[in-house]
């Protein structure tokens, strides 16, 4: 079956739909050793797809997973220092799916990866405003007013002003607290820097949900493919 080149180039990860309508558009997309300039074009999936000289591989069926990602993990397909990376808790067969989003390295919890090009894009894009929650263990004693800043909407980091955050405090013991977080975005480190510019640094951080994706019972590395309802849940809040 024929599929538009700028869906192929987009499912395969490499970039947007958008981007990839560019790319072609501005001469940078080979079919088969020949520049291809127009959007209209059709390839199979045989044909050999080059953007940049770099060759685009065409998954035959799309997957989709969740995964545990422990600790001591980076989200990355390679380390150049080498570093353990979440491929490493993966089968060989699985190699080419690619990370939507990421959980820093002292971080664990869901992460999802996708042979998808497009569904990685709604995942990651900066307009998507899905929820993301976290269960985050702090040291010190926060109260409701001393967190404050974090749902004001007037907090900003490197900056940035950041969307509200939603928070509530679980439990408090052995001079350290538990914390639930609700985002709607993710930028770097964002919930370590915040919390740690309040007084209360960040001992243990743990994603549980992706929209209403949970991470449930899961086992830390374990992973599992999602179906079309499972996906669906991410968009849910």
């Amino acid at each position: 079956m024929q599929i538009r080149l700028q869906k192929i180039i987009a499912d395969s990860g490499l970039c947007s739909r958008r981007k990839a309508e560019e790319l072609i558009e501005s001469g940078k997309v080979k079919l088969n050793g020949k520049v291809v300039t127009r959007l209209g074009t059709k390839a199979e999936e045989t044909d050999k797809i080059e953007v940049n000289g770099v060759l685009v591989t065409q998954p035959s069926k799309k997957i989709t997973i969740a995964l545990f990602k422990p600790e001591g993990y980076i989200t990355s397909k390679s380390d150049p220092h080498h570093s353990q990376t979440i491929m490493d808790l993966l089968p060989k067969e699985l190699s080419y799916l690619k990370p939507a989003g990421r959980l820093d390295k002292d971080s664990e919890g869901l992460l999802i990866l996708s042979s998808d090009g497009e569904l990685i894009q709604r995942l990651t894009h900066p307009s998507a405003g899905h929820t993301k929650t976290y269960m985050v263990r702090v040291k010190g004693f926060p109260k409701p007013q001393n967190l404050a800043p974090l749902s004001s909407g007037k907090l900003k980091l490197d900056g940035y002003l950041l969307n509200p955050m939603e928070f509530h405090i679980l439990s408090v013991k052995d001079g350290k607290t538990w914390i639930r977080l609700r985002l709607t975005e993710g930028r770097n480190r964002q919930i370590r820097k915040v919390l740690d510019s309040l007084g209360y640094p960040v001992i243990y951080l743990k994603r549980t949900e992706i929209g209403k994706l949970q991470l449930g019972n899961m086992k830390k590395g374990e992973y599992k493919e999602l179906s079309e309802k499972d996906i669906s849940l991410c968009f849910k809040t």
